[in-house]
């Protein structure tokens, strides 16, 4: 037996087991299930100025929302198993340039996170680099930077941390390093025909053709993508269902609605037969129109997950 098709078999039990667990109330480890949560977190270090914001995690969504003082965070991310796991906040800057940090929990410091912020291109890029760290720690009687008395910084200072003081004092900056590819344009659309691929050399995806035989090939798979989507798709309510990307060599893929406790083990389905059916294919970026993005909601209508725009 071919090993996706094993895959495939195991993707059904999964299905099976996950829709069990979620009539008697078991835990499956996915996004949608997660009760809203929020915690309020003194912000230090080189991200820019020491403020105070709350990060609140949206009931039952993967949505992160940060507000409060400008402290250099993006507004905006996501987590998937609830904030004391951890959380990935991301924005987009100017030029295509992406910033994207990751909170993580300190095990040696209580309710403390550990902020590591990197800068990457949106599309098809060299690896990203570090941009900033902050440590995110719990407010409290002993630290609460609102307590502090306001500082009126001189031109070219902010309010940062120092060590083994809560209150900031005024400081130069340090520079946030640019990333490599900063001032490289790189396209964002191929003409028709043809789809960006990304080398893994230089700044840029290039826009390239496909030979005959791949799309002979992505033929051959499209009814195996079809049927494993299919079954992906089974859900109780509204809830067991999102959107994602599955991308493999077969080609570059637009958002579906899934079922979320089916991500991992359908990605990995199809892309062992993605593998195995287009040889032939170079791996693409996705492009995706605004007619192919979901900008609506995922739904479970009819035991199957589909997306519902919104009007």
């Amino acid at each position: 037996m071919k090993r996706w098709v094993a895959q495939k078999l195991e993707l059904v039990a999964l299905i099976a087991t996950g829709a069990s667990l979620v009539a008697h109330g078991g835990d499956i480890p996915t996004c949608v299930l997660n009760d809203a949560e929020s915690i309020t977190v003194n912000v230090t270090g080189d991200c820019g100025p020491a403020g105070v914001v709350t990060i609140e995690l949206g009931d039952a969504s993967c949505s992160v929302s940060v507000s409060g003082d400008q402290t250099g965070l993006p507004r905006s991310g996501h987590s998937s198993n609830g904030l004391s796991s951890g959380f990935t906040l991301r924005a987009e800057e100017a030029d295509g340039i992406e910033r994207e940090c990751t909170a993580k929990k300190q095990a040696d410091a209580e309710d403390t996170y550990k902020l590591s912020c990197f800068v990457s291109r949106k599309v098809g890029g060299p690896s990203s680099t570090l941009a900033c760290e902050a440590e995110l720690s719990p407010v409290s009687d002993g630290c609460d930077l609102r307590q502090c008395a306001p500082l009126a910084c001189p031109d070219g200072q902010e309010p940062r941390s120092v060590a083994g003081a809560c209150c900031p004092v005024c400081v130069e900056p340090p520079p946030v390093p640019a990333h490599p590819c900063a001032d490289v344009e790189c396209p964002s659309a191929c003409p028709e025909g043809q789809e960006l691929v990304y080398s893994g050399a230089g700044c840029c995806a290039e826009c390239i053709t496909q030979s005959a035989a791949c799309f002979e090939q992505r033929d051959a798979f499209e009814p195996e993508r079809a049927a494993t989507l299919a079954l992906a798709r089974a859900c109780k309510t509204d809830l067991d269902c999102t959107f994602t990307l599955l991308w493999t060599r077969c080609g570059p893929s637009c958002p579906v609605p899934i079922a979320g406790n089916a991500i991992g083990s359908t990605y990995e389905t199809l892309r062992l037969a993605a593998e195995e059916t287009c040889p032939d294919c170079i791996p693409a970026e996705p492009q995706c129109s605004s007619e192919q993005t979901m900008t609506g909601r995922p739904a479970c209508v009819d035991g199957a997950c589909v997306g519902i725009k919104y009007e």
